[in-house]
């Protein structure tokens, strides 16, 4: 009876922090941009593109015209001995005035794989309030390509900006201590207090199941009560990085449980790939948390237990 009432207070304090998440622009149409529309405002003084990517060797050799590179290492280091997890606040600061961004900027995010890197840089993003400037280009470097538009080899000069966050929005992240009692009470507590919280597991459905640990995972198998949706199913294939359309990801996700006015709560291996689904979930206009920890954190603690 203990653990039920505590975990429904953790419960309430997650779903009343929910308002903070970004809702500036349409939360449903803002935050995609396609090829076309992107083409009709290069050049926009206040419009800023970002490239991320892991290295800047595809960017240095063609991007986007006037875009800039985001390292995406930046946004996966050690914290607090979890692996590749999100850094501070202070850091994403660093690299959002090194990027010369504003408060003011509307931002345009693509990468080349398929949105990973995009929407893991968009997280970052929110957290330090700036979920209402941005926008992630449909297809990516592929789908501009695809399009013909514009491509470029040579780096633009960058003058960092004095950014200063106008807010935060750390808590769209969930930290382990309070996923241990979240997903319990989802698992428990049935329509009487865990009707709003639907766990989603973005990893491939073999890892989800357990039959293949995905790598550094010794204890297979997924946090029991999520479901899976594998991240990849967003796209509408392997040389399509176009994101399905609205009602295809809303049938999607009903199909798995998820239903309006619930709080999706993803994770994934290492937090990568959910970002992916936290960003289709804002897209669809729901309000997601992100356990960044993630798979990797939550086997390593051998009191959280794990279904196959």
């Amino acid at each position: 009876m203990r653990s039920y009432a505590i975990a429904t207070i953790v419960l309430g304090v997650f779903l009343s922090t929910i308002g903070c998440a970004a809702a500036g622009k349409d939360a449903r149409n803002g935050l995609l941009i396609d090829a076309g529309q992107l083409q009709d405002r290069l050049g926009e003084d206040n419009l800023i593109i970002i490239h991320a990517a892991g290295d800047d060797e595809t960017f240095r050799e063609e991007h986007i015209p006037g875009a800039r590179w985001a390292d995406w290492n930046r946004l996966n280091r050690e914290v607090h001995g979890v692996a590749m997890s999100m850094p501070p606040v202070d850091e994403i600061v660093d690299l959002v005035r090194e990027l010369g961004i504003t408060s003011d900027s509307d931002i345009v995010i693509y990468d080349e794989v398929g949105g990973l890197q995009a929407a893991r840089l968009m997280v970052a993003l929110e957290m330090v309030g700036l979920g209402d400037r941005i926008s992630l280009l449909d297809g990516h470097l592929k789908g501009w390509k695809a399009f013909d538009g514009p491509l470029e080899d040579t780096p633009q000069e960058i003058e960092p900006s004095g950014f200063t966050p106008r807010s935060f929005n750390e808590t769209l992240l969930v930290d382990h201590r309070s996923m241990r009692s979240l997903a319990w009470l989802a698992r428990h507590a049935g329509d009487a207090a865990g009707a709003e919280l639907t766990m989603i597991d973005a990893r491939p459905p073999e890892e989800y199941r357990g039959d293949s640990p995905g790598t550094d995972v010794d204890r297979p198998g997924h946090i029991p009560g999520a479901v899976n949706v594998f991240w990849e199913s967003h796209l509408r294939g392997d040389d399509d990085h176009r994101l399905r359309d609205r009602a295809e990801l809303e049938s999607l996700y009903r199909e798995a449980g998820l239903e309006p006015g619930h709080t999706p709560l993803v994770y994934c291996r290492t937090g990568n790939q959910s970002s992916h689904t936290y960003f289709v979930l804002r897209y669809l206009g729901y309000e997601p948390r992100s356990y960044d920890g993630s798979f990797l954190q939550w086997h390593r603690d051998a009191n959280a237990p794990v279904q196959r």
